[in-house]
């Protein structure tokens, strides 16, 4: 079967969406520069991000928030991508008075969660009021994985390989594929043997 190429008119149609999208991805990016988060050149914020706090925010050269993420970080937190970092749609942040790093090349797969805090299980009192919160720190070249969670305190190392559906918790040794609920070593990306 021969391929279908488009007609002159579909590609004209195709690279006039495509200018508009481009025309709202920067709209958007300059209204969340207006409001105070900090984008470098080449940064972008499309259409459809919530920044609860935009002054909290920070990307780096080429870094993305795709449509649908929520960062939901309050005026004592720090949130900062670094550069060629993107979070895929759906993504989830929730950061208060803690920091929350992101390094450089880090690809974060569609609905992600993070989380810098978090309410956790106590024996006395209300659940909803006890909270547990710690920075989280993810490395450069790392990748994570469609649906998985991250908790407070982690930290990937760099060259670091997150399974989808894993649930983070701890310090991730660099050179290593993760995955599973808790993550666990599964292999050495350089494909030597170990663990």
């Amino acid at each position: 079967m021969a391929d279908n190429p488009m007609t002159m008119r579909q590609q004209l149609v195709w690279k006039l969406l495509r200018l508009c999208w481009r025309l709202r991805q920067r709209a958007a990016s300059c209204y969340w520069q207006l409001l105070g988060a900090s984008l470098a050149p080449q940064a972008v914020i499309e259409p459809g991000v919530y920044l609860l706090a935009p002054m909290t925010v920070s990307l780096a050269e080429r870094a993305i928030l795709y449509q649908g993420v929520k960062v939901m970080s309050t005026p004592g937190g720090q949130v900062s991508l670094g550069r060629r970092t993107h979070i895929a749609p759906g993504g989830y942040l929730l950061v208060e008075n803690q920091r929350l790093e992101i390094g450089n090349q880090v690809a974060i797969g569609p609905h992600c969660s993070i989380f810098c805090v978090s309410n956790q299980p106590v024996a006395d009192g209300l659940m909803i009021d006890a909270k547990t919160g710690a920075d989280v720190v993810i490395g450069n070249n790392v990748f994570i994985g469609a649906h998985s969670v991250i908790l407070p305190g982690s930290h990937l190392e760099n060259n670091v390989c997150v399974a989808a559906n894993s649930v983070v918790k701890g310090r991730l040794a660099s050179g290593w594929l993760y995955a599973g609920s808790p993550a666990r070593p599964v292999k050495r990306l350089d494909g030597q043997k170990g663990a």
